[in-house]
């Protein structure tokens, strides 16, 4: 799959830097090594080892450079969507699971129907939509045996944006998933960004990015683990799974 993402990688001094794969890399798939040159101290070193990281975690990771150059309105952007974008691959990574599983086949056609179902059904989506159809379902962390019970996990989805209340959390039976989801469930980042983008120009402090940015990386990053959202690519899901 052809991807746009960056590369961050720390300098033999120190620094770190982040490179994009078009512009300064030329390449969008995963590379062995690399000289590369560091932005800030003109040494020349090797990157090597390298992953492609979803999406969502790009964004987080790109927050630490735009902290360190005091670009907090960007950091607050950069962690809602960051959140909006776990959000959506949670879905997708379901039909991801399905696909995996399948006994008998692995239906490609089916597989992009439903890509192509799920991406109308979440369109136009608020971030309070999202949360609210990922937390719901998220609860159950339901086991996803074939493209059947994917499905399924779509026709869920409530563009009324009907969330899971306190007590429906509470009633979570594994306790790490019950302690993510309630603080997915408070996060107020959506706020936030909206001061930030509306017509009041907010200005974030540092203090609020670093909370911030904290309280993201961690529930994300653990709630990927716990949910199996690894990332959007299908063939992780079928080595993994298969």
């Amino acid at each position: 799959m052809d991807r746009t993402t960056n590369e961050v990688a720390e300098c033999p001094k120190g620094h770190l830097n982040t490179y994009s794969r078009r512009s300064d890399l030329h390449s969008v798939h995963p590379i062995d090594g690399r000289h590369v040159k560091c932005r800030q101290c003109g040494v020349v070193y090797w990157i090597c080892g390298d992953s492609i990281n979803p999406a969502y975690q790009m964004l987080l990771m790109d927050c630490h450079e735009l902290r360190d150059a005091k670009r907090y309105m960007y950091c607050i952007l950069n962690i809602c969507q960051a959140y909006e974008m776990f959000f959506s691959l949670y879905f997708r990574s379901r039909l991801y699971h399905g696909f995996a599983n399948e006994i008998s086949s692995r239906p490609l056609d089916r597989l992009n129907a439903l890509v192509a179902e799920l991406h109308t059904r979440l369109s136009g989506f608020t971030f309070g939509n999202l949360r609210a159809n990922f937390v719901r379902v998220a609860i159950d962390n339901p086991h996803i045996g074939s493209l059947e019970d994917a499905q399924a996990i779509l026709q869920q989805i409530d563009r009324s944006g009907r969330g899971s209340t306190k007590s429906d959390i509470t009633a979570c039976k594994d306790a790490k998933l019950r302690e993510k989801l309630s603080v997915v469930q408070a996060t107020k980042i959506h706020h936030l960004r909206n001061q930030v983008v509306h017509k009041s120009g907010y200005r974030p402090t540092r203090g609020e990015v670093d909370a911030a940015l904290k309280e993201a990386s961690d529930v994300l990053f653990t709630l990927s683990a716990m949910l199996g959202v690894w990332d959007d690519e299908i063939n992780i899901y079928v080595s993994k799974l298969a």
